[in-house]
Formats: C-alpha cells, structure tokens, sequence
C-alpha cells in the first residue's frame, strides 16, 4: 500500500500518464473498409467463373436458367460418332440438340427432387465419373504410345494384313461352346473331314451350323496363318469368342489394299494392339496396388494375412500386455503435466506482464 502511494504523484503526472493510442484501430477500420469496396467492385467488374466459361463460349441454347454452348455440340457429336459431313445437317444438328436439351431438363428434374442425394444415385454418378476419367488416360497413353511408333515400318512388317493381303473362302461348322458341347467339340478336332465332325454333332445332339464363308488374312493371327498355309488341304480349327470353328479352305485370292486403306486400317490395328497392352498392364499395376479384406482377399487370389499378424496381442502375456499399458499411461501423464505446468507458466507471465503495465 506505501508503494502504490509513493508512485501515486508518478502516477498523476500527465508526462507519465499512459494514453490509449486509437491509431492502430482507426487504420484496422479502414483496411477493412477497403478491402469489403476492393472485393465490391470486383464482384461489378469480374463475373462469376460460370458466367465467364458461358461468355466465352458460343451460348447456343437455354434450358431454363442453363446455357448449351457450342463446344458441349461439338463434344456430342464426338460422343455420337457423327461424321463431319454431317454436322452442318440440319436435321442430326436438331436431333443431337434436342438429346442435349432433353438430358439437362431430366438431370434439373432430378436434381430438384433431391434425386442426387440418393445413395444408388451417388454411387451411378461416381461409376461414371470413374469410368470417363479411366478412358481419358487409357486414351492418353496409347496416343502418346502411338506417336513413338512407325506406322510405315508397321505396314512393312506385317505384309499379310496390307500388301499381300489374302481373301480365303472356306466351308465351315460353326458350334457353341459351352459345358455340355466342349467335351464334344474336343473329340470332333481329331476327325479328318467335316462329314465326319457334322456326324458326331449330330449324334451328340449339338446345335451347329454348316456354311460358306469368308477370311481375311488382315483379320486371323499370325499363327492361324501359317497353320492355313501349311494345311490348305486338312481340316482347321479356330475359336471365336464363345464359338468353335471347324474350316477347310476352299479358295484363294489376292485382295492387296492401296497404301490409303493401309495407312488407316495400320494406324487402327496399332491402336487396338496399344489399348490392349494398356489395360493388361494398367490391370497389373491396380491389382498390386490393392489390398482386399474378408473373404474377398481369397476370391481374389490373395492370401490371408496370418493370424499373428492379424492380432499380435493375442500371443502376449497378461504381464507384457500391462506393462505396455502402464507405460503409455506414464507417457501421457508426464506429457500432460508438462503441458499443464506450461499452461500455467505462461498464463503467469500474462498476469505479471499487466501488472507492469498498467500498474
């Protein structure tokens, strides 16, 4: 009480007084005053990014309050595969827009009936998404994959598909395969002519049919080739997606294409040959980069992780088990108290700092 006394004359004195400067404040007021007219006037001068991607883009219909611009068009007839001489048509231009039309009303319709909120919505909405960006870089790849190669070394190298193209004319058996054919169709690889397979069709109650028809040698593997030039008198077998085919060529001819035709069908086998790869090795690297739980992890062919690894703790003794717990308790402590008696420290120095400068 004598010190606050003493210091009171101090205290009185206007020379050492202290006085709340404004300034600091008064300036903090005016940033913000400032900042809300900066961000004002942008809202004027800038349009919203929608309003920009709608003005910069040719607006060439309205549904409702949404713009169709000439690029998502364009994007549909991509989509559609229209040719280009057929985009200036009126009649596929009113088609195409009225898909477009049609699509965004039913999306605002579902959107408004709170349709997007559904989980099997979500999920659809997900899928396709995933779907479009999985083509987007597959297709990515290849082109890029398709730029480094030669379409001309290409052409060279595989003769038969371009230059020394071959037209066969068979007379073929064609048969599904299935579980009560395959063993069928099997023994039927051994007979010498295609009177004896159609017999044991026939015997066996298997559904077929016997005709003529047409290969190309552009369209047959390598393999299959070379077996027809070694065979053109024996009986052939091939398999087509779910079919057995039994053939015997019949005739023969030249069908070469112009250097045109091959640089087109060229850049298109290479382009199917590339997005195969892709996805054979896009499917290795997704398979190796995923973990299955449960029963999924053997459906999928992985095994099991073992049960010590699964739950370590249950081959510990009660004694290892608490002392781990003990310890982690007395971590947390220590650390508790440390951060408790900082928190206190500090709000002390507070404490001290304004009595100092208010006092």
């Amino acid at each position: 009480m004598t010190e606050v006394m003493r210091r009171a004359p101090e205290l009185n004195c206007p020379s050492s007084r202290r006085t709340f400067d404004a300034s600091p404040y008064l300036l903090s007021r005016w940033k913000n005053a400032l900042i809300a007219l900066a961000l004002g006037l942008g809202g004027i001068l800038f349009p919203p990014f929608h309003q920009v991607r709608a003005s910069s883009e040719q607006v060439i219909a309205h549904v409702r309050n949404e713009d169709v611009t000439l690029q998502e068009l364009e994007n549909e007839f991509r989509s559609e595969k229209v040719p280009v001489d057929q985009q200036q048509d009126r009649d596929v231009i009113k088609r195409v827009l009225s898909n477009i039309v049609l699509r965004k009303y039913l999306a605002q319709e579902a959107v408004a009936a709170k349709l997007d909120r559904e989980p099997h919505v979500l999920l659809n909405i997900l899928r396709s998404r995933e779907q479009v960006l999985s083509a987007a870089v597959i297709q990515r790849h290849v082109l890029s994959n398709l730029a480094a190669l030669s379409v001309e070394e290409y052409i060279r190298t595989n003769p038969l598909k371009f230059a020394a193209r071959k037209a066969f004319k068979v007379d073929e058996i064609l048969v599904p395969i299935n579980e009560t054919t395959q063993s069928i169709v099997d023994a039927a690889k051994h007979y010498n002519t295609l009177e004896e397979i159609e017999q044991k069709l026939n015997d066996g109650a298997v559904p077929h049919n016997r005709s003529e028809g047409m290969f190309d040698s552009g369209d047959l593997p390598q393999e299959m080739i070379e077996r027809i030039a070694a065979h053109k008198e024996g009986i052939l077998f091939i398999r087509s997606g779910s079919n057995a085919i039994f053939f015997k060529v019949i005739a023969e001819a030249n069908a070469p294409l112009s250097p045109e035709q091959s640089v087109a069908l060229a850049r298109q086998l290479m382009e199917r040959q590339l997005l195969d790869d892709e996805v054979r090795r896009a499917t290795l690297l997704a398979q190796a980069q995923s973990t299955f739980e449960g029963e999924y992890a053997g459906i999928m062919g992985r095994s099991r992780p073992d049960e010590k690894q699964q739950s370590p703790s249950k081959n510990m003794t009660f004694a290892t088990i608490w002392r781990d717990k003990m310890f982690q308790i007395a971590v947390a402590g220590i650390v508790g108290f440390a951060m408790g008696f900082g928190a206190r420290s500090l709000q002390s120095r507070r404490r001290r700092t304004a009595a100092r400068g208010y006092l």
